[in-house]
């Protein structure tokens, strides 16, 4: 059984910034960790922007945001100093050679698995002492499914 760390934070910017190049850049992760994808889990507001924004595109054309896209809604932004400090991490996330990406891509899916059924048990704990039996049943479900690869059939 393989353990991960409690927090994002603790796995440190360079990891942070590595798993933001694979969600710019393959499709099939962004696809597999979209549904567990937390900004907040993210401490750097340039990297926040970009996961919401990443996760914006896709929810809408179900891929990884374009880095036009990307450039135009930055142009929108009204504060300079977070504007710069995106377009850094951008270039950054972009140029980024991830020699690691199975191993980074990996660890981050079974973070994000771990942070969504901590989730689940907290709150059947409230469910726990109604006896909402069924509601704790789907919760846990639902977690455990988290992260499954979805790249189930052919894409024609």
């Amino acid at each position: 059984m393989s353990t991960t760390l409690n927090t994002l934070q603790q796995y440190g910017n360079h990891f942070q910034l590595k798993v933001i190049s694979s969600l710019l850049k393959h499709k099939q992760f962004l696809q597999n960790v979209y549904d567990n994808i937390n900004e907040n889990e993210f401490e750097n507001p340039a990297h926040k922007w970009i996961i919401t924004e990443t996760q914006k595109f896709y929810q809408k054309y179900h891929t990884n945001p374009t880095p036009e896209y990307l450039s135009i809604e930055l142009k929108k932004l009204d504060n300079e100093v977070l504007k710069i400090s995106i377009a850094e991490q951008l270039k950054e996330a972009l140029k980024a050679v991830n020699d690691d990406r199975d191993y980074v891509e990996k660890e981050y899916s079974t973070f994000c698995k771990n942070q969504q059924l901590k989730t689940a048990l907290m709150s059947s704990v409230d469910l726990l002492s109604k006896g909402n039996y069924d509601d704790i049943r789907s919760i846990i479900d639902s977690a455990l499914k988290a992260g499954m690869d979805k790249n189930i059939g052919h894409e024609y």
